[in-house]
């Protein structure tokens, strides 16, 4: 409230599990089954500083019972795997309104292959079918207590389940001086629970339904020592995501299309010294696409000197001095906010190995 008055989030929580699982190993495969289950409450407490008074009580079960199983075949050059999970869940709210309970039941699978080429080439693929429950913040629109009607009848998102559909592929590569990776994938998300752009009541930020995402792209990664005191690390992630929403395209919140980090790395006695640079593409922090943040590349520089049992370190951050937006989010008046790494910095330590 715009008075001076604070209102004080008490919460605490108590979780208990049990995990039982039997493996069994043969010449060319393994085998392991088992089952998960555990109990969680969490208690809120709203309480009004500085008179300590307060202004609700409720408290949320979540409880889930898992089997599972998984099967791992080789044979040759060749790997095979398969993992069986079931999944139920359910929720039950108890507080000053009325909510029903969640119950949630999936069937989660996954399959796998693998090939080695030759001693220094593999190819994988595999293929899963993942669902997951939504979170209690987003069902209750934000707010830590459950809000209700005119009626007295809650206030809440009725959210879906969502269901990834999921297709993965690549190469690895490994020799003396170089190894690397090649991943290729594609999830199509029904349903999917995707950031939305606006933060709740108590400063989370709030994800929403949308009936269809495309999650796709491709990840490298380098690793070159071309010589003995010369060594280049290269990753690079594209990924042209998008959702589709009443047949309109948009790009989900907060995911940059193109991410490169690269490190050259150089030692010699005593000395470890590493300039690096990172370059994110614009992103989004909306769910229309209207406001978005610029891209950016912060290039830094470490040096650290051990001898004996002591090292010492200096890193220079942003050293081209930057005005870099790390995030952004649209606020509860639906405003733009926006966060800002900072100018160039440095940070200094010393440490001692036991």
């Amino acid at each position: 409230p715009s008075t001076d008055r604070l209102i004080h989030y008490r919460t605490h929580s108590s979780w208990g599990g049990l995990s039982l699982d039997d493996h069994i190993t043969g010449r060319n495969s393994s085998f392991t089954t088992g089952i998960y289950g555990s109990l969680y409450r969490k208690v809120h407490n709203g309480v009004q500083d500085p008179n300590d008074v307060l202004l609700y009580h409720n408290y949320g079960d979540k409880n889930e019972l898992s089997p599972f199983t998984k099967f791992i075949f080789r044979k040759n050059k060749f790997y095979f795997f398969t993992d069986l999970q079931y999944r139920y869940a359910i929720f039950s709210y108890h507080g000053d309104a009325p909510l029903k309970n969640f119950q949630w039941n999936f069937f989660n699978p996954l399959a796998g292959i693998g090939y080695h080429l030759n001693d220094h080439i593999y190819l994988y693929a595999n293929t899963g079918h993942i669902k997951r429950e939504p979170g209690r913040n987003d069902i209750f629109l934000g707010n830590d207590n459950l809000q209700k009607d005119n009626n007295g009848q809650a206030v809440y998102a009725d959210l879906l389940p969502e269901e990834n559909f999921s297709v993965e592929t690549g190469v690895r590569y490994e020799k003396e001086k170089l190894n690397g990776s090649l991943n290729f994938y594609r999830m199509k998300i029904r349903n999917a629970i995707d950031l939305n752009g606006q933060i709740g009541p108590t400063g989370l930020p709030l994800h929403s339904n949308v009936a269809k995402a495309i999650r796709e792209g491709i990840e490298m990664e380098l690793n070159y020592q071309f010589s003995k005191n010369w060594q280049l690390y290269q990753s690079l992630s594209w990924a042209p995501h998008y959702i589709v929403e009443e047949n309109k395209h948009s790009s989900p919140v907060l995911t940059p299309r193109l991410i490169s980090y690269t490190e050259l790395r150089y030692s010699i006695y005593h000395w470890d010294l590493a300039l690096s640079g990172r370059y994110q593409s614009k992103i989004y922090i909306d769910f229309a696409n209207y406001y978005q943040l610029p891209a950016a590349t912060t290039i830094s520089f470490l040096a650290k000197y051990s001898i004996n049992k002591f090292f010492f370190t200096v890193r220079l951050m942003n050293l081209l001095d930057q005005k870099i937006y790390s995030s952004g989010q649209l606020n509860v008046y639906g405003q733009p906010i926006y966060e800002v790494q900072a100018p160039f910095n440095f940070m200094a330590g010393v440490g001692i190995r036991f």
